[in-house]
């Protein structure tokens, strides 16, 4: 079997780069299975590449991975061969996946986000781009598509009643390398004086920013010395002078710490060992329709995650059991529920080794590969 990965511009740091590392190291123990990454052929790593892209190298990355698909289409004669292609198709990589379903190659497009709802362009390119993307989405793919792999319900059900059930479609959800996880027992008779919320993201619109620094505030306000907000990530450039105001003008500025775009070693460590974990999206379409990557290595830490109730996620996670639900921009409901976490040390613990138990049994890297592979082997 020789499964091609291929796609947009994939940078350090996308949300979607954790999905396609998990299942590129997982399936590098399978028998019988050649991995591609384009356009680094036969590459025993993947690699990333360190910053988004400007239209120039965007564009350069685009024809050599096009000439470099091409070229190997041509030698290959492994009658199991897979284009995996992560996001929707557009003008400049459809013609790729039209030679490469020409010579029997078998194609599957991996979406883990609704475009026809998405309310956020960063230029005029990018709109333009999205018009292409939504047209050979609805008018071309369902000629060329041998499967989907989708990261919601929604997106599921977007797909079956788009496509019709003819095509193959399964759900993969987000996934976790467990091995950046080591367990580490809470002392629950130990009452901390001072925690550590984190927040880890793009700080994008749909991310509620804003709600988590006024549930700051209020949190401050009652005690200023017993919170620590903990911030990383790397910022849109549309926002980036509005968030960093917003954090340098803030009440308790000196409190908040933003560490800018961290090495994975880094970003691992400060992740496990902050005390709580925020994902407290806002409630829009947009949001709803996929699923945030980091909510399951948030709960891999074994440390309570407070997180808004929208889309798919109290299908995993139910309310002081295994996390926090609590209703989406909503800033009091935040400090709410940061309250209830360091009042109760006791249900703090549960919720958090509860939270692990959820990351292992749904989101474990492991059994997300050996779906997709047996996904694979039906198609």
């Amino acid at each position: 079997m020789t499964i091609v990965f291929i796609g947009p511009y994939i940078y350090d740091g996308m949300a979607g780069s954790k999905r396609l590392l998990n299942m590129w190291h997982d399936l590098k123990g399978y028998d019988n299975t050649i991995l591609v990454n384009f356009p680094i052929t036969n590459s025993s790593n993947f690699k990333l590449k360190k910053n988004q892209p400007n239209n120039l190298s965007g564009a350069f990355h685009f024809i050599r991975t096009g000439l470099s698909l091409i070229r190997f289409i041509f030698k290959s004669n492994d009658s199991r061969s897979f284009i995996y292609f992560y996001g929707y198709p557009n003008i400049t990589n459809i013609a790729y996946l039209l030679i490469a379903k020409l010579f029997h190659f078998k194609i599957i497009i991996d979406i883990v986000e609704d475009i026809s709802i998405k309310d956020y362009f960063s230029s005029v390119g990018n709109r333009l781009k999205y018009f292409s993307t939504l047209f050979i989405y609805r008018y071309m793919l369902k000629n060329i598509v041998n499967g989907y792999i989708v990261i919601s319900k929604h997106l599921e059900k977007k797909l079956l009643n788009e496509s019709g059930k003819n095509f193959k479609i399964t759900l993969l959800p987000i996934s976790v390398d467990l091995e950046r996880f080591p367990r580490s027992d809470l002392d629950d008779s130990v009452k901390k004086n001072s925690y550590t919320l984190f927040y880890g993201g793009s700080f994008a619109a749909k991310d509620g920013f804003e709600d988590i620094l006024n549930a700051f505030k209020v949190l401050s306000d009652y005690n200023a010395n017993k919170y620590r907000l903990v911030l990383t990530g790397r910022i849109d450039k549309k926002r980036q002078k509005y968030i960093l105001n917003l954090i340098k003008n803030h009440t308790y500025s000196d409190k908040i710490n933003y560490l800018g775009f961290l090495t994975d070693e880094n970003y691992y460590r400060t992740l496990n060992e902050s005390d709580i974990h925020l994902m407290c999206r806002n409630d829009t379409k947009f949001a709803g329709a996929g699923f945030p990557f980091k909510l399951g290595e948030m709960l891999a830490t074994g440390k309570p995650v407070i997180a808004s109730d929208i889309g798919d996620i109290s299908t995993y996670i139910i309310n002081k059991l295994n996390g926090i639900l609590i209703p989406p921009s909503n800033y009091k409901a935040i400090a709410d529920a940061v309250e209830f976490i360091t009042a109760n040390n006791k249900e703090a613990q549960d919720i958090g080794l509860n939270g692990r138990q959820t990351a292992f049994k749904h989101f474990n890297s492991k059994i997300i590969t050996n779906n997709l592979i047996n996904f694979l082997k039906n198609i």
